[in-house]
């Protein structure tokens, strides 16, 4: 199911693919527009490859994102939550973004983080979870 060009960093499709996903996560945040403040955490596939997430994190401003090419920890996740609650909380900011990819850390799950985040802010906003999957 691979559709990586032999010998190149290319992969077909990867572009289009990285279009999709900024639309998808565009709707998202969207979403939260006139709701009780949120925080929306989104799984992006790509295998052990962060590329899509990481490009995906620069389009949409993702407030963290979380790739397999950079370790990450339960105390960096906790940095994270304290910014977004402070955020939300001294700036009055109504939806935060946080991305995942696929295979970004196997303890540290999307439904982990997910579970964090609305456990930790749970005074300050909601969470919800999305796992974008493959179109065909």
């Amino acid at each position: 199911y691979s559709n990586n060009i032999p010998g190149t960093d290319f992969s077909l499709g990867a572009d289009t693919a990285l279009n999709q996903i900024v639309k998808l996560c565009d709707i998202i945040r969207q979403s939260a527009e006139g709701h009780t403040p949120r925080v929306f955490v989104v799984e992006i596939l790509g295998g052990l490859c962060g590329y899509l997430t990481s490009m995906t994190a620069l389009a949409c401003g993702a407030d963290a994102s979380y790739i397999s090419e950079e370790k990450h920890s339960i105390i960096d996740l906790m940095d994270c939550i304290y910014r977004m609650v402070e955020k939300f909380d001294t700036k009055k900011i109504t939806r935060g973004l946080v991305l995942r990819s696929e295979g970004a850390n196997e303890n540290y799950t999307t439904s982990f983080i997910n579970k964090l985040l609305t456990e930790e802010g749970k005074k300050s906003f909601a969470t919800r979870k999305s796992i974008l999957g493959s179109i065909a």
